[in-house]
């Protein structure tokens, strides 16, 4: 950071140079009354307006600061040209303007105009006597808007609701309001940003205004179908202990499975008092900080199985006996989604360490447990395993080793076709031979199936015959000489 004086001086001078030539080193540019704040002041408003000039050029500013405090300085509501140079600036999507004195609206008008802004940053600016009003149209013209923060700007209810309207359609990421005047008709603009299903607000902080327990719970109340927010901060509020409560039943209901399961599982830090996570700030909830934490898990099914598996340790399954059936005949159609859920549950517990081992175990047990219950509801709906393997086993064998027929050749003249089992070996093979052709071989005869010798004490099954296979056979005496046959 630049100091200078609030005259042009040598350090201003350079800061101007910079911006009118260009230098991509220079993309943030501070102006400021305090010899301790800023990069550029000036007395003389001919400076102000060859800064807006460059400015208007400049291509690679991106962050904007305005200090302007009671002290002298040639900025003001009548510089045009200044003015005229953030309207044509293309680069700048960060402003923060702290007692801007007057030129807010200006400033304000300039930037709606050109609709670069990302983050927009207000301090210490009274936004009474016109103020709020061009600050919405600013609002409602930024449509790129991520970041909003008014700080200490004395914001009460009504223009608290004028502001979220007009924003309402924006996709901001963060919106702070601390240190303003903000109640319970302030938190119910609030809300309805929350309950608005586009809402893609990741951060709220609303610390050091006005709002009680009356307030605190609609902004609760909002946030039962959000599923984007992470932080809220409403520390320094006339907040009661009480309200750690909602928000426990507001992450964790435990009224029943479905209430757990539509719990909100996004919000990963609340803050109540000065601090998030010190003393005493949940002895009412000592739950509540872990299942905050527990939030913080990506897959958010796997939190939602979680919370159902811990402050649900006997799930009744007596309400899926009837899936699908109009009637009252109860069937196990449940039960495969059942063990598929328990299934997901123990990969949600999965870890190394020994508790987490602990509750794996845990969820097997009462996986055995559920299917206990379908069974015992519907006992005559479950085969006996030892029977069905039984029945299993039997039909396997019937269908590979029933009667199949082969076709050998090389047995006597012509083809025979011969009706064997494939549960027989190569010695009944020869012998049904023998017996159909009444030829009885003199020597060894050797039988060839796919190329596959079939060997003594084997099955044909063993041997790869199939119905339809043909056997090729050869006739050898000793010292492997083709024999003769003998009727």
């Amino acid at each position: 950071m630049i100091v200078v004086r609030p005259e042009m001086n040598t350090f201003s001078e350079d800061t101007l140079w910079g911006i009118t030539q260009n230098d991509s080193a220079m993309t943030d540019l501070t102006i400021a009354d305090a010899e301790e704040e800023g990069e550029f002041n000036s007395t003389k408003g001919t400076d102000f307006a060859r800064l807006g000039v460059a400015i208007g050029k400049n291509k690679h500013l991106e962050e904007l600061t305005l200090f302007l405090g009671d002290n002298d300085t040639a900025l003001d509501a009548s510089n045009r040209d200044f003015y005229e140079g953030l309207k044509q600036n293309t680069s700048i999507t960060k402003l923060l303007l702290r007692s801007f004195r007057g030129i807010g609206r200006e400033i304000f008008k300039a930037f709606q105009e050109n609709n670069n802004l990302v983050d927009l940053g207000v301090s210490f600016c009274n936004l009474g006597n016109g103020g709020c009003r061009f600050l919405t149209k600013a609002l409602r013209k930024c449509t790129n808007l991520k970041y909003i923060e008014l700080y200490h700007c004395n914001i009460t209810d009504e223009q608290l609701g004028r502001i979220t309207e007009s924003v309402s359609e924006h996709r901001l990421w963060k919106l702070k309001f601390g240190n303003n005047r903000i109640g319970a008709t302030g938190c119910e603009a609030i809300a309805r940003l929350l309950r608005d299903p586009t809402c893609n607000l990741n951060t709220i902080v609303l610390s050091n205004n006005l709002i009680d327990d009356v307030g605190a719970t609609t902004i609760i109340s909002s946030l039962a179908n959000n599923t984007k927010l992470q932080s809220i901060y409403l520390n320094g509020n006339q907040i009661d202990r009480s309200i750690q409560n909602a928000f426990l039943g507001l992450i964790c209901n435990t009224s029943g499975i479905n209430s757990t399961h539509l719990s909100n599982h996004t919000l990963e830090i609340i803050s109540l008092r000065e601090t998030e996570w010190g003393g005493d700030l949940y002895d009412n909830t000592p739950d509540l900080p872990r299942l905050l934490q527990l939030n913080k898990y990506f897959n958010k099914n796997h939190v939602a199985i979680r919370k159902i598996l811990q402050y649900h340790p006997n799930i009744d399954m007596s309400p899926l006996y009837n899936l699908d059936i109009k009637e009252d005949d109860k069937n196990l159609k449940a039960l495969p989604y059942v063990i598929d859920w328990f299934e997901r549950g123990r990969k949600a517990v999965c870890g190394s360490d020994v508790r987490q081992c602990c509750a794996k175990r845990s969820v097997e047990s009462r996986k055995l447990s559920s299917i206990y219950q379908f069974a015992n509801a519907m006992p005559l709906l479950f085969v006996p395993p030892t029977s069905n393997l039984k029945q299993r086993r039997k039909r396997k064998r019937k269908r590979v080793y029933g009667k199949v027929q082969l076709l050998v050749r090389g047995f006597g003249s012509g083809t025979h076709a011969v009706d064997i089992s494939l549960l027989d070996n190569v010695e009944s093979l020869q012998a049904k031979l023998e017996s159909k052709t009444g030829i009885t071989p003199v020597g060894t005869v050797m039988f060839v199936c796919n190329g596959k010798r079939l060997e003594k004490g084997n099955t044909l099954n063993d041997s790869g015959c199939t119905n339809g296979s043909t056997v090729q056979a050869s006739f050898f005496g000793r010292g492997g000489h083709l024999s003769s046959m003998r009727r």
